[in-house]
């Protein structure tokens, strides 16, 4: 597959906005602006800063979207790297856990509208939280085993 446009080119596109697209498009602009204002909004606090890239074709190697969202992100500032094609959406974050990230991405694929994604992702994204009970559970649970274990006399030889 012929990349859409270059690293470089994408970075240059990010020094001036939080959206850059792979490739010229009349619908840019729109999707641009719709782009911009999920970004601004204060919804998007936790991923903030944040930049989606828009992409037209998706590689036979979705890695290759991640690693690409990898080096976005070490060469900017941008905490949040999110890449979007018609077949998938990956994203990077120093902020954001996997598990976030992975539920932001599956939320963000349910929508065809990348604008409507991108509010998708920033409402699971923020609202993402273990399953705290559960995990007090687990640890609950094995130090009760750890004792019951050390009052256990040890048999004798």
């Amino acid at each position: 597959m012929e990349p859409e446009t270059t690293l470089d080119e994408l970075i240059g596109q990010l020094e001036t906005s939080g959206v850059a697209f792979g490739t010229e498009n009349p619908v840019n602009d729109d999707l641009r602006n719709g782009i911009e204002g999920v970004l601004s909004s204060p919804h998007s606090d936790s991923i903030d800063p944040a930049a989606v890239v828009v992409l037209e074709r998706t590689p036979e190697k979705i890695a290759q979207l991640r690693d690409l969202a990898q080096d976005i992100a070490n060469a900017t500032d941008y905490s949040t790297v999110l890449i979007r094609t018609p077949h998938t959406a990956v994203g990077v974050s120093e902020e954001l856990s996997r598990a976030q990230i992975e539920t932001g991405e599956l939320a963000m694929m349910s929508h065809a509208d990348y604008v409507e994604g991108l509010k998708a992702f920033t409402g699971e994204a923020s609202s993402f939280s273990p399953m705290w009970p559960v995990v007090v559970g687990v640890v609950l649970v094995a130090f009760a085993l750890l004792a019951i274990a050390a009052r256990r006399p040890k048999p004798s030889r």
